[in-house]
């Protein structure tokens, strides 16, 4: 009976993968691999697909909404319904080899708020600040002003002239909702969800 040596053998696999040829014929049958969908190996191992990928950003945007929703945060409606804005890009290789993708999930709508109006005084027509840039962000992190203003509310003239809030507890919502995505995701799918300085959602799905 003949003898095979297996560790030849697999030396010799080592080396043809770690060759210039070896790479490139690997890397393109894992492109084709996650383009059409089958990410299935004959060795058991998987290639996150890009459908997988937009499946998970799908569930990443719906559990950043549940997560909003909760009646812990008793989040206005206003801000609510930024939630239905949530979209997301097409995945883009973010890594070297096209190992590492990456996707933007972020709002389409305008976050920003404007100060309150003045309606009185030298300063009349003018605003007390330079208002907001993110509500969502403003009500998930809180705040604490230094000092109370008093002006017109854009939107709400009805109500008169209103004193601004000085404070505000964060509810920590899209925190919570990241950590959730990432237990239930990251080992399987090698992925890695968080926050950027935007403040707009990012999703870094590297494999």
């Amino acid at each position: 009976m003949a003898h095979i040596n297996m560790s030849s053998i697999m030396n010799k696999v080592k080396a043809y993968s770690e060759s210039g040829e070896g790479r490139a014929k690997i890397a393109k049958t894992i492109k084709e691999r996650r383009e059409n969908g089958n990410g299935k190996l004959a060795s058991g191992d998987y290639i996150v697909t890009l459908q997988d990928m937009q499946r998970l950003s799908e569930e990443l945007i719906r559990t950043l909404k549940d997560e909003a929703a909760s009646s812990i945060n008793n989040l206005p409606q206003s801000v609510l319904d930024h939630f239905n804005s949530l979209t997301y890009t097409q995945p883009e290789p973010a890594g070297a080899e096209g190992k590492q993708y990456s996707i933007d999930i972020y709002f389409q709508d305008d976050l920003s708020r404007m100060s309150l109006l003045i309606t009185s005084g030298n300063r009349k027509g003018q605003r007390t600040g330079g208002g907001i840039k993110n509500i969502v962000s403003l009500y998930d992190t809180g705040y604490q002003a230094s000092k109370q203003v008093y002006g017109d509310w854009s939107g709400h003239e009805e109500a008169g002239v209103i004193a601004s809030r000085t404070e505000l507890e964060g509810r920590y919502f899209i925190e919570r909702a990241i950590d959730s995505f990432n237990r239930r995701y990251s080992k399987e799918y090698n992925l890695d969800a968080r926050v950027t300085a935007s403040p707009e959602f990012y999703s870094n799905f590297n494999y």
